[in-house]
């Protein structure tokens, strides 16, 4: 191709090509392995936990193959980015396409670029969230309830036994191979903070208790857009949980309805939950359909949990026999959307929950907010009431 004809294409010479990259890692990858180096040297975690986020880290963190096992009993490791050998390397791909390809210089340097910059980009964020993963590690070993499949959080005063029995569920499982594989799959492709911080808190849930997130979960959450993401947070901000009374697990999730109808969409329109956002959460498989379900209670009180908040719902004295049943209508959530509730920063909405509050009310039950104080094997939920 004669000079006059090639593309005005930018000149990207082995230094020139690299020479952004550099600073990239240095930046930002590098400061994020040495996140994760230092928080998890700084870990006293048991051995199956530490061996599986070993396991895990050294496979999605940038440079992690080559920690030493020392790492996971005290010891940092050093810095890393891009290498003299990394650049050679570069050009000597780019030299083996211009001959094997016959193509320019200037569209072979340019190809072997991005090809670079996007593996890179893609290991910044599995660097990203793998830092985030080691954080909620840390952040688990002074509150082991949070992030934990039991969504009742604790106060100070549980027991004991409860705790180590929380911690525990886990016990000597190992994280399995095509879970992380899966994983790093689903979670190359996340340059958002938001979707960095989900993949990070699942990460760190999978090596606290393997099995705790299903792979159709991760390919789900890989999946979701911006908008789905967003209609997911408000269906999760609008859910009320049962709370099983002698484990202390969500054994379902609805988003009720609050009209006399039950099939009636309107009252959650109002709210943000149009019947159009919900086929939309329905083709994700967030929620099972998009009719509304039916809840059959028999026994009072009931435990609730909405808004972060624990509800103990009981007949107003003297107005309902304890043996009523109670019958309340909403959209069920399916089990991957269980599977990330609890992982899922929910925004405030007030005037739903005020409106709840109304319909069981107007159902002649009280709504008194309580602290779980325990959650023990035998005897099951200990609970008392909030302070006005």
């Amino acid at each position: 191709m004669p000079d006059e004809t090639k593309p005005n294409l930018p000149a990207a010479t082995g230094d020139a090509a690299n020479a952004e990259l550099d600073i990239a890692t240095e930046s930002t990858a590098s400061t994020d392995v040495d996140t994760v180096a230092d928080l998890v040297s700084s870990l006293s975690l048991p051995t199956w936990i530490a061996r599986n986020a070993s396991k895990a880290f050294r496979q999605l963190c940038s440079a992690a193959a080559e920690w030493p096992s020392a790492i996971f009993k005290g010891k940092a490791s050093k810095r890393h980015a891009i290498t003299t050998a990394d650049t050679k390397i570069t050009e000597v791909v780019t030299d083996q396409i211009i001959q094997q390809i016959k193509v320019p210089p200037e569209y072979a340097q340019i190809a072997v670029k991005k090809h670079v910059e996007k593996i890179i980009g893609e290991q910044i964020n599995l660097d990203k969230i793998a830092a985030i993963a080691a954080d909620e590690l840390k952040n688990e070993q002074s509150d082991n309830s949070k992030n934990q499949r039991i969504t009742s959080e604790p106060n100070k005063e549980q027991s004991t036994d409860s705790t180590n029995q929380n911690v525990n569920s886990g016990q000597e499982k190992v994280i399995d191979d095509v879970w992380i594989n899966i994983f790093e799959t689903e979670a190359r492709p996340q340059s958002t903070e938001e979707g960095q911080l989900l993949f990070g808190r699942i990460l760190a849930g999978e090596i606290r208790n393997p099995g705790s997130y299903s792979i159709r979960t991760l390919k789900t959450l890989g999946e979701l857009d911006q908008n789905a993401a967003i209609l997911f947070k408000k269906l999760c901000s609008l859910s009320t949980g049962h709370v099983n009374s002698s484990s202390g697990d969500i054994s379902t999730l609805r988003v009720l309805t609050l009209e006399s109808n039950p099939l009636s969409s309107h009252t959650l329109k109002k709210h943000g939950l149009s019947y159009h956002s919900v086929s939309t959460l329905q083709e994700y498989g967030l929620v099972l359909d998009s009719d509304f379900s039916h809840w059959h209670f028999e026994k009072f009180p009931i435990l609730f949990r909405h808004q972060g908040q624990n509800w103990m719902v009981s007949p107003v004295d003297g107005n309902r026999d304890e043996s009523q049943q109670l019958d309340l209508f909403g959209i069920q959530l399916s089990l991957t959307a269980h599977e990330l509730y609890s992982l899922v920063d929910q925004e405030a909405m007030p005037e739903y929950t005020e409106d709840l509050k109304e319909l069981l009310a107007g159902l002649n039950l009280t709504v008194t907010e309580v602290d779980i104080i325990s959650i023990e094997k035998n005897e099951g939920i200990r609970v008392r009431a909030k302070p006005k």
